[in-house]
């Protein structure tokens, strides 16, 4: 899991690093629903990294890395071998 407490050079290179693989997100909204989906990191830019949802629908998702610092989303990429399963 990405935590606040990293540089955000350092949250960009384990973004970067990270393309291609499964994971768990949590996006924080201010009506407390925060629903966990499950995606792939799809790609990493300069200022944005796009996520593609594949929980319940395929959608893709974009967001800054400041939303990392500021908790508005929470990640968690899983292991290889892993499922990134969600329980509804």
């Amino acid at each position: 899991m990405i935590k606040n407490n990293f540089y955000p050079d350092e949250i960009k290179q384990i973004i970067h690093e990270n393309v291609g693989r499964q994971l768990l997100f949590k996006v924080n909204t201010p009506r407390r629903k925060n629903p966990v989906y499950s995606g792939i990191l799809k790609n990493a830019y300069g200022g944005i990294f796009v996520i593609q949802k594949t929980s319940p629908e395929l959608e893709e998702l974009s967001f800054s890395y400041s939303d990392i610092i500021s908790k508005r989303v929470v990640l968690k990429f899983m292991e290889e071998g892993q499922s990134a399963a969600v329980s509804e």
